[in-house]
């Protein structure tokens, strides 16, 4: 089940798995909440959360569980009018990192009952975005405490997979992307014209980025959609954000929750390098983490969606939380 719901005016893109976000949820116990990496496109999951579902579910049977994924703030839009969504020049505040940030926050102040013990999933930047979401929900706690309208669920649990927390552009792949922003004018004019062209240029051009990986046709349908300018450009607002900002790594809020929080990452990881991990380990001694040895990339929703919502299965332990 999918749906678009406003979020601070934003038609937001919602999968769920079970109970559905416009039902009766008072009968649910947990919700799995995943946010995305960039590109914010929760259909990329959609394989990963369906998968995590079956799974939960077969464990738990007795126990009502949903699973629901949410969409960054305006990487999605569908077949929905253009017009319902505020455009990024003059709202650029709205799709910045820290727009997403404050999207993610008013979701869950929304649409969570706060009876829901919530399981987060954050992939990539949906890490960061995880880390920010803790910690305002636990500042508007204290300084809402006992206002029945200000109440906000518990957050129990946060796998982080392949988390992007820290020193984004120092990083093989920051460094590389970081090189074409002083060229940005060039760039962009470069890439107005190619999504000027037909459908079929762009699905020959996805062939070649994605030659030799074995890409799901449907991934690469969902794909199609960066062409959009109006996606596009919210996107790359965002990804300049991410260079630009994410450099400290946020040890009071990480250390604050550290009880709740699971670290995943990869071998070969352009955006986290294993030394980062060293780093992480030395700042955060206790730490729950694991390294992955089964040759997940960064982009596990690519190849790798069924083994990860198997991995992520085989931790949550709901009967400990």
């Amino acid at each position: 089940m999918e749906t678009f719901k406003p979020v601070l005016g934003v038609p937001t893109k919602v999968i769920c798995y079970g109970k559905h976000i416009e039902e009766d949820l008072r009968d649910v116990n947990f919700l799995i909440l995943v946010i995305p990496g960039n590109p914010g496109i929760v259909d990329y999951y959609r394989e990963f959360m369906a998968e995590l579902h079956r799974g939960v579910t077969e464990k738990y049977p007795e126990t009502n569980i949903s699973v629901w994924g949410i969409s960054h703030s305006g990487h999605q839009m569908d077949d929905l009018d253009p017009k319902l969504f505020p455009g990024l020049k003059d709202n650029p505040d709205l799709y910045s990192l820290e727009g997403q940030f404050n999207h993610k926050f008013e979701f869950t102040k929304t649409y969570i009952p706060s009876h829901i013990k919530v399981i987060g999933i954050g992939h990539s930047i949906g890490c960061k975005t995880w880390s920010e979401l803790m910690k305002r929900i636990d500042v508007a706690k204290s300084v809402n405490a006992g206002q029945k309208d200000m109440e906000f669920p518990e957050i129990i649990k946060c796998f982080m997979l392949f988390p992007t927390l820290e020193r984004m552009r120092a990083t093989p792949n920051g460094k590389f992307f970081s090189t074409f922003l002083p060229y940005e004018t060039y760039i962009d004019s470069f890439l107005k014209l190619i999504m000027m062209l037909p459908t079929a240029f762009h699905k020959m051009v996805l062939k070649i980025v994605f030659l030799g990986r074995n890409v799901p046709k449907a991934l690469q349908d969902v794909t199609l959609t960066l062409f959009k300018p109006l996606v596009f450009y919210k996107v790359i607002h965002m990804a300049k954000c991410e260079l630009e900002q994410v450099w400290d790594l946020d040890i009071h809020t990480l250390q604050s929750n550290l009880d709740k929080l699971f670290f995943y990452f990869g071998t070969t990881d352009e955006w986290v390098p294993l030394e980062y991990v060293e780093d992480m380990k030395n700042k955060l001694p206790n730490m729950d983490y694991q390294v992955c040895e089964k040759g997940m990339e960064h982009a596990f929703v690519i190849k790798d969606s069924a083994l990860m919502a198997e991995t992520i299965c085989s931790l949550i332990d709901i009967t400990a939380l």
